[in-house]
């Protein structure tokens, strides 16, 4: 573990400061395995990511378990994405942070430039996440704030997506290939309404002494989700009150409990209902909730990658509707048929390379 900064990099007064160390503070008992480890903190050099990393390597000054590392991914896609990544290091290394700069090409995706930038930044802090802690087990910490959630749920309840969806992101995660996800700016205290707001970033960065990084991006109405937080969210936080958002996010939070738990309902669920890849007939008697939970399941059981609301809702119509024959094809070359009153699954085979 690296030693600890001799003098601390925040004034004595910092309030705000305060309260976010005090969330991070608070969430490591939900994520830290109680031995040697290294936290791999996504850094932009904007407002929200600063405080955070800031918080983050405050909160591990002493410790003897705990190590932080800021990750400066440098997508390349504006002039000044490589002055601002210098500068952030020199900054976080002036704090006595373990700071990485990583340069990445993005490559288009079809799904537009912010979309790609966010899964080659998602890649590059998982294999670097791994790859630094001891147990090799993988610890990234995001800066998402509740800001960020009440965008996450409006966005998610304009394209009409599913309760997953609309439950946002939770403040302790664990993605596919184990890797732990950590939004400590989620984190709602005790005697809080909800987690960080964005303006207690900037305020945090005040406290600090520093200017984050503005991202042009953030004000170019061309984003969908530039429109929500720019125009959208205002509008809701006039005509609604000031809690709008705050609200939004707590909505997503009990989505996401009710979610985990008919979830949790579904697995039990599924070996009664289902054998391997024929999924029986009593399915339909079940509730629609758990339903449709049971019929995704046994779909990405057997091979189904990425189902959406829309597809669950196919799979659906085609288990209850005798009019309905099929087949449906889903994400991952899985075709789904009716077989009787019974749903019969199977993975088409990929085509032949040729050399």
């Amino acid at each position: 573990m690296s030693a600890p900064h001799p003098e601390p990099f925040w004034p004595r007064r910092s309030p705000t400061f305060a309260a976010l160390r005090r969330r991070v503070r608070d969430t490591l008992p939900l994520w830290h395995p109680g031995e040697p480890t290294t936290l791999t903190v996504g850094v932009s050099g904007g407002a929200d990511s600063l405080a955070l990393v800031a918080a983050c390597a405050a909160e591990a000054r002493g410790r003897s378990d705990l190590d932080i590392l800021a990750v400066i991914i440098d997508h390349g896609l504006q002039a000044a994405t490589a002055a601002v990544a210098r500068d952030t290091a020199a900054l976080l290394t002036s704090w006595g942070i373990s700071t990485r700069v990583v340069p990445v090409e993005v490559q288009p995706t079809g799904t537009g430039p912010e979309d790609a930038a966010r899964q080659v930044r998602h890649r590059v802090l998982r294999e670097i996440g791994v790859e630094v802690d001891v147990g090799k087990r993988g610890f990234v910490a995001l800066a998402h704030t509740t800001d960020d959630q009440a965008e996450t749920v409006l966005l998610g309840m304009a394209r009409g997506s599913g309760p997953a969806a609309l439950g946002g992101m939770p403040t302790v995660t664990r993605w596919d290939d184990g890797v732990t996800v950590i939004r400590p700016l989620l984190h709602t205290c005790s005697g809080q309404k909800s987690g960080a707001r964005r303006a207690d970033t900037l305020a945090t960065c005040a406290e600090l002494g520093v200017t984050p990084w503005h991202d042009p991006h953030n004000d170019d109405p061309g984003y969908t989700r530039v429109r929500v937080r720019n125009e959208v969210l205002p509008v809701l936080a006039e005509q609604l009150g000031q809690g709008a958002v705050t609200n939004l996010a707590r909505t997503a939070d009990q989505i996401r409990r009710d979610n985990a738990f008919l979830d949790e309902l579904a697995r039990q669920t599924l070996p009664d209902v289902s054998d391997l890849t024929l999924l029986h007939p009593s399915t339909k008697d079940l509730p629609g909730a758990l339903r449709s939970r049971v019929l995704k399941q046994w779909a990405e059981a057997n091979g189904a990658r990425q189902l959406t609301a829309e597809h669950v809702e196919t799979l659906d119509k085609l288990l209850r509707e005798p009019a309905i024959l099929g087949p449906v094809d889903l994400p991952g070359r899985v075709v789904v048929s009716k077989v009787g009153d019974s749903l019969s699954l199977r993975e088409t085979p990929r085509p032949n390379r040729q050399p």
